[in-house]
């Protein structure tokens, strides 16, 4: 049961269901279904997501809060995981720049 409420998208004021569910973010990536769940606090970002429908998790640590994505990392991850499995999403592809370590 627990599980479920997890990744059930809360419903928020007036109705509206959000892409969030008990500590876990619902959405994308690499465009595939994710579930996902990052922070960052005192120079650290961490991001961590599983693919349920490829069985695949990748997680990311960074060393830094600087312009290094660790989100953007895990996507590029997953999608090289993926190869032709990956969707293309506009705007979902990493920059050189997000992945530059």
């Amino acid at each position: 049961a627990a599980y479920a409420e997890m990744v059930r998208p809360a419903t928020v004021r007036e109705g509206r269901v959000a892409r969030y569910g008990l500590g876990l973010m619902l959405g994308d990536v690499a465009g595939r279904r994710a579930l996902s769940h990052g922070g960052d606090i005192n120079g650290f970002t961490t991001f961590t997501t599983y693919l349920p429908d490829d069985a695949l998790s990748v997680t990311v640590l960074v060393n830094t809060q600087g312009p290094t994505r660790a989100d953007a990392i895990a996507g590029a991850v997953a999608a090289a995981a993926l190869g032709p499995r990956a969707v293309a999403v506009a705007g979902a592809r990493p920059t050189a720049a997000d992945v530059a370590t």
